[in-house]
């Protein structure tokens, strides 16, 4: 794992909606993965006990153990959008 995205988005998810020009440090793939995440869990904690669970979307894993590359963070974004539309894996 890439705890250095884990740290990112954590940093991300904390930043205040009133300060957009905050966001402008962060990778867009960072920022779909935020953005995603919380419209589907609704909570920071929600989406990050995702993050935290072994999924078998993930072959087991914790999904953030796959964050160490940038494709795989847009792998994550899929596999989200796969369950906002309740598509099993």
């Amino acid at each position: 794992m890439n705890s250095g995205f884990l740290y990112q988005l954590n940093e991300l998810l904390d930043i205040d909606d009133n300060n957009p020009a905050a966001l402008d440090r962060f990778d867009s793939a960072l920022k779909d993965l935020a953005k995603t995440g919380l419209s589907i869990f609704l909570t920071k904690e929600d989406f990050l006990n995702w993050l935290n669970t072994p999924s078998i979307d993930c072959q087991g894993r914790c999904p953030k153990d796959l964050m160490n590359r940038i494709s795989a963070i847009k792998d994550l974004i899929s596999i989200l959008k796969r369950i906002s539309h309740g598509i099993p894996y």
